[in-house]
């Protein structure tokens, strides 16, 4: 037989399979079930086989069958399709969130621990009192100026969570850029701007990587919170958030497979990323000492 023909045995893949380093195995089944979030939102909307607003009031609380496993809402639209496409904005939604205030935070950091004196002092001052404002109020006032939809939820949120990222990696940065490699550098007549891109940015980068994907948790529960009140994505829009409100009637009349099945989708997504967030930041922590 051919080394072409020859058969891999199953322990020959299993041992091509190798852990992350630094994760335990809670990390390891958290990383697994945000892959699979990010499958959902990727490719939800592409495999759900119905439409998830199409309305059909005579299948109103319809039973689960081989086309519609988990059954019918109150409209009579197919839940399990409904799931598949609001995987997409309760993702993105944070996604964005996050990106936008890593980055804004990020800047303001660095720019505050490389100057040091006034401007650190001034930038670390509007970041405390940044800190003591709510951001979900913030939220709310933002979307209750501009008007609800997933466009103010999102700038209110990456607002809301910038002095926060800033407060993180500034501390982070303060550490890195007082080491002897840096005063080395200087030295050399690099540039600041040098200097932190090729080597203070990517040395805080897993400290900051954690912080993001606990905050995505965070930004997670905001986005519902505000779809649920009906101030962030509006319907028919199928999202979690709003499923959750809907479902409250079905709840009520002994109909609870909707509310259930979102909040379960919520409730998974937020705890697959809360515990890699906190390994991830664990891991950057003892790099950085």
């Amino acid at each position: 037989m051919t080394a072409l023909n020859t058969p891999i045995a199953p322990a020959r893949v299993l041992r091509t399979i190798r852990p992350i380093p630094g994760l335990d195995v809670v990390g390891h089944v958290a990383v697994l079930l945000v892959i699979l979030f990010a499958c959902l939102a990727a490719f939800g909307p592409l495999i759900a086989p119905h439409d998830p607003n199409a309305v059909n009031l005579s299948l109103s609380y319809g039973g689960s069958d081989t086309e519609h496993p988990i059954g019918y809402d109150q409209q009579g639209r197919d839940i399990f399709s409904r799931l598949l496409h609001g995987a997409r904005s309760s993702f993105l939604g944070p996604l964005i969130i996050v990106a936008a205030a890593s980055t804004a935070g990020m800047t303001l950091a660095i720019v505050g621990a490389w100057r040091k004196g006034w401007i650190d002092a001034t930038l670390a001052g509007i970041l405390d009192s940044s800190l003591a404002f709510p951001g979900l109020l913030l939220a709310v006032m933002v979307v209750a100026i501009v008007g609800p939809g997933i466009q103010s939820t999102v700038i209110a949120l990456s607002i809301a969570y910038t002095p926060y990222m800033a407060r993180i990696v500034r501390s982070a940065a303060i550490t890195e850029i007082s080491k002897d490699y840096v005063a080395a550098a200087r030295v050399q007549g690099f540039s600041a701007l040098t200097i932190c891109v090729r080597h203070v940015i990517p040395n805080i980068m897993p400290i900051v990587l954690g912080q993001a994907v606990l905050t995505v948790a965070w930004a997670t529960v905001d986005i519902a919170g505000l779809s649920y009140l009906g101030l962030g994505i509006q319907p028919p829009a199928a999202d979690w958030g709003i499923m959750l409100a809907n479902g409250q009637t079905g709840v009520l009349q002994g109909y609870p497979m909707e509310a259930v099945s979102a909040g379960l989708c919520l409730i998974i997504a937020i705890c697959s990323f809360s515990l890699l967030g906190e390994r991830i930041s664990r891991r950057g922590e003892a790099i950085a000492a």
